[in-house]
């Protein structure tokens, strides 16, 4: 076995930059999972946004 391969990380799970930020297209925002607000999020609504949107969109319902 490969010394390198076995700390390797598997490139599925590193996200890319972009993967950070609201999948809105005119939003700058952090996606909301990284926010200190997402506490404010009902459940419902951090499993379903918390990923792609800011805490912003979600509130003021910009999602799309």
């Amino acid at each position: 076995m490969n010394l390198i391969s076995r700390f390797k990380k598997s490139p599925a799970k590193l996200k890319q930059p972009q993967e950070y930020y609201c999948s809105n297209k005119e939003c700058l925002n952090v996606i909301a999972m990284f926010s200190e607000l997402s506490g404010t999020l009902t459940d419902d609504a951090y499993n379903k946004y918390a990923d792609f949107f800011c805490i912003d969109c979600i509130m003021w319902n910009k999602v799309t």
